[in-house]
């Protein structure tokens, strides 16, 4: 363009120079052609920033993310702290307007560790704190204040410290009077003046002297509904460099988004409370600014004793205190030393200290929380963490860490340090014991009888075990007769197992009784094989359709459990009947003799379940029409006196269909870290295999029905009423015992398994309406996979019985609990709820819920999935 205007300006040009010459030359011809265009001219000047209006800019409300781009510290001005820091919206568009939030803004040293202390952070804000009338206690406090948004820059802002760190040591925390607080009174709250014995022992301690050298961490909090959590460490001497890395991630915050996750897609954030303080701060990075060694609880200090905060000793109280919750379970079998055949093994030793039941990290699992290691939380840990925090709690021994559980509160004797092997004063002499190649380290003392992730080393004496079925097949129908093909591999470690020979096993491994071992009678294996189906159900005119080809084990026709019912007098249990829905089981003790040889070089024993005698698929023509066949492998072996149980197995029976899979036991094991129950934790780590026993038509474990009045806790007498055991709908109202009863106090999830009467572990009553659920309990991906929680709409899938009463030929008494008549067991007067009501009803208990589930919910099935299911108004969980 810019060429063809120069050629017709020349044109022009070169007229105009006829002309001056004189004489007429005649009309103006045509125009000429168009040139061609000329080169693109220089960018011209930026335009002003956008004002933020038209969806253009990031709201300072919700989830934000951020980074600390500058940190400056003037010397010239007492050492006063400037930070810059940019925001942005979930959406990664930078954040204008937070200028009008409140943000908390904090600064702190870390302090070198010494003979009395180990290292932590100290805050060089510091305010004073109380709650009611108790006393007024130290604690470290951020500036609460509002940022400047930096002008010509959206999402960028500055914070200029109101408190100088260079006065921080003569402040020393605000509410003190010294006049250099006054200016900085509406920044930081407190709660006046600390006096009393408690603050005149600690003053002398403090550590607030400003240090150049010392490693320093500044964090940013958001209020006001901006949830950031921003953190980072610098060196001031070393200003303007800001590394990349934490310093001292003795903790990080994706080991705790093993059970305190924002969500099971983002476990680097946690989220252990739905508002206020908790909810603010979800970065471990963050807490340790007041929760260290310098910060005191004022809810449960005194004037002379202050109550610490430090986190180590905070959070180990609370993990070996609350794991498992104590109402919930009793007396399952301890996995540490299952049969107590080996002396010494536990002495000295704290209950709290001990792997739980059900494998809850506790406070024995360090790993757990220091560097957990579950495969689905290893993606979320810092790639840039120093190597030196990562082994920490093994290297880094102290009176503070280790007293916090070896406390006497747990169970077993406190340690007295004073007379610890001597006079143990203070720190120095821990790591002669207790450091990584000593004799009592801290992995030692910290194992247990199974390799996980998180504790791979095992107990002296113990083994890793793992079982596998190859095949399973029924050549014949017309019998029903299974031939498994099965082996046991055994070793030190995962990497080195080896098939072991069950005919004839290795020395210390038992198979059956009196093979070996201090205590015969404890020297037997429960290894089991065991049978389950799913059979087409009869039609029930009041409680659900004909389900024709059932999706859930149901075992019907075969194995069987036995109800107890009665009155509540201990020495009258009344009578029993069957009820069949459990699988069948074959104790591998039981046939030993019949398996064949290992094979060559793979170790695989085959065996043929062919005497009538042998449990057994339901034969002809029931098993044509049985819609899931399979064969499952359970339950422990008695290695060097220990009951170790390997992951529960199972196999489909070739041809047959497969159960479809719902949880990832991985998911399960983030928190709990290894699952096992029932007989030395014999059902190990496989929820598939769980619900061929937890199918819909268990119920209260199918030993109790109706409902009767037992002690709850001591003299307490609690109505139990009868409860589903089906694995969905247990596992959910298990994991929502304090919502439910929050929902409907009359409807928590408590029942009776078993003899009312028992103070055994695996029966009498069950109480989990106290059960606490660490994390979002609407993520349903914590547990399940992806595409498997949807409202259903599948025909086929049974409904959960929630009361056999009726099928037991009970009648109502005259104290109107239910009694035993003697009578015929009739299944189809079993009492079932729908599948979608039976999984939602698990949370959703209410009156009004149970009435909207009711008016939706008919003997021909159910219509939830109209409105909640996938792609429906109200998407249920999506």
């Amino acid at each position: 363009m810019r060429k063809s205007l120069f050629v017709l300006g020349a044109a022009f040009a070169f007229a105009l120079s006829l002309a001056g010459c004189g004489g007429d030359d005649g009309a103006a011809g045509p125009p000429g052609p168009t040139g061609a265009t000329g080169p693109a001219g220089p960018a011209g000047p930026a335009g002003p920033p956008g004002t933020g209006t038209g969806g253009t800019a990031g709201s300072p409300d919700g989830d934000l993310s951020g980074t600390i781009t500058a940190v400056t510290i003037d010397a010239a001005n007492n050492q006063k702290v400037t930070v810059t820091f940019s925001l942005k919206d979930a959406g990664g568009v930078p954040v204008v307007g937070a200028e009008a939030k409140n943000f908390e803004f904090q600064v702190g040293k870390r302090v070198p560790a010494s003979a009395t202390k180990p290292a932590y952070w100290q805050s060089y804000i510091n305010r004073s704190d109380q709650e009611d009338t108790g006393p007024v206690v130290f604690i470290g406090g951020p500036e609460r204040a509002k940022p400047t948004a930096v002008a010509g820059s959206p999402g960028v802002y500055q914070y200029t410290f109101c408190t100088p760190l260079g006065a921080a040591a003569a402040i020393q925390y605000y509410g003190s009077g010294v006049p250099e607080s006054t200016a900085c009174a509406a920044v930081v709250p407190n709660s006046g003046a600390i006096t009393g014995a408690a603050w005149d022992s600690f003053k002398g301690t403090l550590n607030l002297a400003y240090d150049a050298a010392a490693t320093t961490r500044l964090t940013i909090v958001g209020r006001d509904g901006a949830r950031v959590n921003l953190v980072q460490d610098f060196v001031p001497s070393a200003l303007p460099a800001l590394p990349a890395a934490a310093s001292a991630q003795i903790v990080t915050t994706a080991s705790c988004g093993a059970c305190h996750a924002e969500s099971s897609a983002k476990r680097d954030k946690i989220i252990p409370g739905e508002s206020g303080h908790f909810s603010r701060r979800y970065k471990v990075e963050v807490c340790v600014m007041c929760h260290n060694a310098a910060g005191f609880d004022p809810a449960t200090s005194t004037a002379a004793t202050w109550k610490t905060l430090d986190l180590k000793i905070m959070l180990h109280d609370l993990h070996a205190a609350e794991f498992p919750q104590g109402d919930s379970f009793g007396g399952v079998s301890n996995i540490r030393n299952p049969n107590a055949n080996v002396a010494g093994l536990d002495t000295g030793l704290p209950a709290g200290a001990r792997p739980r039941f059900d494998g809850a990290p506790g406070v024995i699992n360090c790993r757990n929380c220091h560097d957990n290691q579950n495969p689905k939380v290893l993606p979320f840990q810092p790639t840039n963490r120093a190597a030196a925090d990562k082994t920490a709690y093994q290297t880094n021994a102290s009176q503070q860490a280790c007293g916090s559980c070896h406390d006497g509160t747990i169970g077993g004797t406190p340690i007295n340090f004073a007379d610890h092997f001597g006079v143990q004063s203070d720190n120095s002499q821990c790591a002669l014991c207790h450091g990584l190649d000593k004799s009592a380290n801290v992995n030692s003392a910290h194992t247990t009888p199974y390799s996980t992730p998180n504790n791979p080393d095992l107990y002296p004496g113990a083994k890793v075990s793992k079982y596998e079925i190859l095949s399973a097949t029924v050549p014949d129908p017309l019998t029903g007769i299974v031939t498994v093909k099965f082996r046991v591999l055994v070793g030190d470690t995962a990497a080195s197992l080896t098939p072991i020979n069950l005919k004839a096993p290795p020395p210390g491994i038992c198979v059956v009784a009196g093979c070996g071992g201090t205590t015969p009678a404890a020297s037997a294996a429960g290894l089991n094989l065991r049978l389950a189906w799913a059979k087409p159900m009869g039609v029930n005119p009041l409680y659900g359709p004909r389900i024709t080809e059932p999706v859930d084990w149901n075992n019907w026709a075969g194995g069987n459990r036995q109800y107890w019912n009665g009155p509540t007098a201990a020495d009258s249990m009344g009578a029993n009947f069957r009820m069949y829905d459990q699988p069948v089981s074959v104790a591998i003790v039981d046939i030993v003799g019949r398996l064949s040889d290992p094979e060559a070089g793979t170790g695989y024993h085959t065996v043929t379940l062919d005497q009538l005698s042998d449990p057994k698929f339901p034969v002809s023509p029931v098993y044509e029409t049985l819609t899931l066949k399979a064969v499952a492998l359970e339950s422990y072996l008695v290695i060097n006196n220990y009951s170790i149980s390997a992951e529960s197995v199972m196999k489909s029976v070739e041809g047959s269909t497969a159960r479809r899979q719902v949880v990832d036991i991985e998911n399960c094991d983030t928190c709990h870290e290894r699952v096992g129950f029932h007989g030395s934790a014999g059902r190990a780590n496989n929820a598939d295999y769980c619900a061929t026993c937890h199918n819909p038509e268990i119920t209260s474990s199918n030993l109790w029905s109706g409902s009767s009045a037992f002690p709850k806790y001591g003299a307490t007498v609690y109505s139990y009423s009868q409860k589903p055991n089906n694995f969905k709908d247990m596992i959910h109202s298990i994991h929502a015992g304090a919502l439910r009863k929050e929902n409907n106090p009359a409807d928590p999830f408590n029942f009776i398994r078993g003899n009312a009467q028992s103070t055994s572990g695996g029966s009498g009553p069950m109480v989990f309406e106290n059960v606490i659920y660490p994390a979002r309990i609407y993520d349903c991906q914590t547990c399940h996979r992806p595409d498997t929680y949807a409202v259903p709409a599948l025909p086929n899938l049974a409904w959960s019985a929630v009361d056999a009463t009726q099928a037991l030929g009970t009648a109502n008494s005259a104290a109107g609990e239910a009694s035993v008549v003697l009578g015929v067991y009739d299944p189809l007067k079993t009492v079932r709820i729908g599948p979608a009501q039976a999984a939602c009803g698990s949370c959703h208990n209410s009156t009004s819920d149970k009435t909207h589930f009711m008016v939706n919910s008919s003997a021909l099935g159910e219509s939830c999935n109209v409105c909640h299911g996938p792609g429906a108004v109200f998407e249920s969980h999506k």
